[in-house]
């Protein structure tokens, strides 16, 4: 599992698309329409791109694809809305 860490502004975003895009992946953020805009104008053709909260409500398939998220902080907000805190490890897989 590829970790991209960094602050706003450093390229994590893209980086993310790109991924998705060379293996077929989807891409699950918080808002697909503005993803689909980044993704236009990195000119990469086509990645599907889901909002975190469809996902978690089973409302869309990835059909084994791979799943690149966005925003990890953000997509575990959604999924546990009072998280006041988590512990994350950052060296080997």
């Amino acid at each position: 599992m590829e970790k991209i860490i960094g602050p706003a502004g450093t390229g994590k975003t893209k980086a993310i698309i790109k991924q998705a895009h060379d293996v077929n992946g989807v891409i699950l953020c918080r808002n697909p329409y503005a993803m689909e805009n980044k993704i236009k104008a990195y000119g990469l053709g086509y990645v599907s791109c889901f909002s975190y909260i469809s996902y978690l409500k089973g409302e869309i398939l990835t059909y084994n694809a791979p799943v690149f998220i966005d925003d990890l902080e953000e997509f575990v907000r959604c999924a546990v809305p009072k998280l006041e805190g988590y512990g994350l490890t950052t060296d080997g897989d």
